[in-house]
């Protein structure tokens, strides 16, 4: 009998990322950097050479396999990293693909992830003032409304930039590596986010499924037109692997008819960014913590540890490494353990 609450959820075990961009500094401060192709971010211990491996074949232009030496400006037309990723679907999902491609509207702050919606309901909000975050009675008395948020929308009298953007999570295997940890591609575009969100269901009507469909992450730079200048972004589209030989090669011509009769009729939108800025991925979602007392399970967002690790230094307390993992009722036991306490 399956356990309502626990069995029906799905998680995939993430060993990396794949972004569009990098930090880069200047007068002293970080700026983000987009560039049209692939910079993967893995954890440690994963096998770069077999990372490599798996993305050599589809991209015969790169180089140099050393991904420092992806951190650049481009120059020109010349790509020094990866463009295209083959990838599979890793489960069977269907719209509006809550488990393989989440789409939210998040704000970040220093610190990690403050509010998180869908367009009308806010799912998770952070006060940032103390750290509380929001119980499900509070959330349903708040609404996610982008055209009304300031924080998406800020008035253009306040001369402040969107804190709060689209993110799109799109979780896949990398074909040739070996294992089932998955790894994700994260954007802020509304174009690469429809265009990944045609593909699938396109894919899932012509095959009838997703799983282990052999498909391409690629990324091409687009026209824009941007108040007035003519601009360049990285967008990044998904089709069928037509080397792959389990794939109907007609099934691979339907496909890519379908997508070019779906974008003739939907032209791309307006990429909004800065003048003084490029376009790139956004902060990724923050880590959550597992609290570290052995009888507790819950987890805690970067926001809940920091405001507990404040509360202890405000009152001296020492605080050991690892109680930056202790829940609030936890930490507030450790303090008292030491002759202190918050209240």
């Amino acid at each position: 009998m399956p356990i309502h609450g626990l069995t029906e959820n799905v998680r995939l075990v993430r060993i990396g990322r794949f972004r569009l961009g990098f930090k880069t500094r200047r007068q002293g401060k970080e700026f983000p950097q987009a560039v049209p192709w692939f910079i993967p971010d893995v954890k440690d211990g994963v096998d770069l050479d077999a990372l490599y491996a798996a993305l050599e074949p589809y991209n015969p232009h790169v180089e140099t396999w050393d991904v420092d030496k992806w951190s650049v400006k481009r120059k020109g037309d010349k790509m020094v990293g990866p463009t295209v990723i083959p990838v599979s679907l890793p489960i069977e999902d269907s719209f509006p693909w809550d488990n393989i491609f989440p789409q939210y509207l998040k704000c970040y702050r220093a610190g990690g992830l403050i509010c998180k919606g869908d367009g009308r309901n806010v799912l998770y909000r952070v006060d940032t003032d103390d750290g509380h975050v929001c119980s499900a009675e509070e959330l349903d008395n708040l609404e996610c409304n982008r055209e009304r948020c300031p924080k998406f929308t800020p008035p253009p009298e306040s001369g402040l930039k969107p804190q709060c953007a689209f993110v799109g999570t799109f979780h896949f295997l990398l074909r040739g590596y070996p294992g089932f940890e998955s790894f994700v591609f994260e954007t802020s575009s509304p174009n690469s986010i429809k265009n990944i969100n045609t593909s699938l269901l396109m894919l899932k009507g012509m095959f009838g499924k997703l799983l282990g469909l052999p498909a391409l992450l690629t990324v091409t730079l687009e026209n824009f037109e941007v108040q007035g200048q003519s601009r360049q972004a990285p967008i990044v589209t998904m089709s069928l692997d037509p080397k792959a030989e389990h794939i109907d090669p007609v099934a691979t011509k339907q496909f890519l008819a379908m997508k070019e009769e779906q974008e003739a009729e939907e032209p791309p939108q307006p990429v909004d960014f800065y003048p003084d800025e490029a376009p790139v991925e956004e902060e990724p979602p923050a880590r959550m913590f597992q609290c570290f007392h052995p009888d507790c399970d819950k987890e805690l967002s970067s926001a809940e540890v920091d405001a507990c690790v404040a509360r202890a230094q405000d009152k001296g307390i020492i605080v050991p490494v690892e109680a930056d993992y202790y829940c609030k009722e936890h930490l507030t036991a450790l303090m008292e353990a030491q002759g202190e306490s918050d209240e």
